[in-house]
């Protein structure tokens, strides 16, 4: 243990004579509200700069193995704000997440992309607006129980089960990144079917449902799991700046174990079951988004946030230009002409420091646009 030799018994203000260094050493430490405060005191010239930073780095490093290494959490002191892994453990039974479920303003519903729980949108829930209820839901097949779902439709209608299973908000907006925008789409029809008033749907770097991408129908042509897992490790390499493979060779399974869970796609204590899960999951939703029909519906208000970060080689690809339709699609789903925005970084720096704060502001004004300060979740 690093701390042994340090002192060899407890060290007060007035104890000086009693430590078995040549040196007296006051350390205290205090847990206040989740968070713990760690003091180390020594009078001027009992201990050098640099052996002060190194014990105080030993101390943390000490803290940091203890919560690697913790299993069981039930009995831990609940920090003011929820501790988020990048991961959430498989089979929960039910698939919401609650980044905030108190407030007294319209709640927001978070959709995640392809293939992605929803822990990588806490930095967005994080910073919006703090009246607002944030809620979000676990994936099918990836961190929730039951297999992935290859039916945009499906994964609408067991989210809107959820939310009834809950009781239905009586109004709500809906935020879909990627993927989650067609998810989010489906899931404020089925809403409004049940009575809830759908104020809006927000579009986080998606095109609309009629955008016919140029890319392979997987239904007809399934990828087989190396050519998954090649193009997740090129979508790290091109958003979130990880190597890039030359040629057609993959790195090894060790590696790219290392890479997903190092951007949260997976949980690396199961690594094997984890990537298992992750390329069915992503299979599925390659499935699901080729054979997508949208259903007769159009939301009150649409917002399309582009990233403003975006490859030239991906315009007509994955996304119309924005030249000729910068709306992205999005205008026959919309009773009112959809509002395009662009927003910085790119489709997945958006979602992060420092970027997400811009987004989040830019939320922050489209959500009370769409629910003005005085009208409550609870209102007609």
């Amino acid at each position: 243990h690093p701390l042994t030799g340090w002192a060899q018994e407890p060290i007060g203000p007035d104890r000086h004579t009693n430590a078995k260094r040549p040196f007296p050493l006051e350390l205290n430490a205090m847990v206040d509200a989740g968070r713990l405060t760690i003091a180390l005191r020594t009078p001027p010239g009992g201990l050098r700069r640099g052996s002060a930073e190194d014990f105080a780095e030993s101390i943390r490093s000490c803290l940091q193995d203890l919560i690697d290494h913790t299993v069981d959490a039930s009995t831990a002191i609940a920090p003011p704000a929820p501790v988020r892994r990048p991961y959430t453990p498989i089979g929960r039974a039910d698939p919401i997440v609650a980044f905030r479920s108190a407030g007294s303003r319209m709640p927001v519903l978070l959709l995640p992309g392809a293939a992605a729980a929803p822990a990588y949108l806490a930095p967005l829930a994080d910073a919006l607006p703090a009246a607002h209820p944030v809620l979000s839901f676990r994936t099918a097949g990836l961190d929730h129980a039951g297999p992935p779902l290859a039916d945009i439709g499906a994964i609408a209608a067991m989210q809107a089960d959820a939310l009834s299973a809950h009781d239905l908000p009586r109004m709500c907006a809906l935020v879909g990144h990627s993927f989650g925008a067609l998810t989010a789409f489906e899931l404020a029809a089925r809403l409004s079917a049940r009575g809830t008033a759908v104020r809006g749907l927000i579009v986080l770097d998606s095109s609309g449902p009629g955008f016919e991408r140029s890319v392979p129908d997987p239904s007809t042509a399934p990828d087989t799991d190396e050519t998954i897992l090649r193009r997740l490790l090129d979508m790290l390499a091109r958003f979130a700046d990880l190597p890039t493979d030359a040629g057609d060779t993959l790195p090894s399974k060790a590696e790219a174990v290392r890479r997903l869970a190092d951007a949260g796609l997976l949980d690396p204590t199961d690594a094997d079951a984890a990537l298992s899960r992750l390329i069915a999951t992503t299979r599925a939703h390659g499935i699901a988004r080729a054979g997508y029909r949208p259903s007769p519906y159009q939301v009150e208000a649409v917002y399309v946030i582009r990233a403003e970060e975006v490859r030239s080689e991906d315009i007509g690809v994955y996304a119309p230009s924005p030249s000729t339709q910068p709306d992205w699609g999005w205008a026959p789903y919309a009773l009112t002409p959809p509002v395009a925005l662009k927003t910085p970084g790119n489709h997945v720096t958006m979602l992060r420091p420092p970027h997400v704060r811009t987004l989040a502001r830019t939320l922050s004004v489209i959500l009370e646009r769409l629910c003005p300060g005085g009208t409550s979740q609870a209102a007609d």
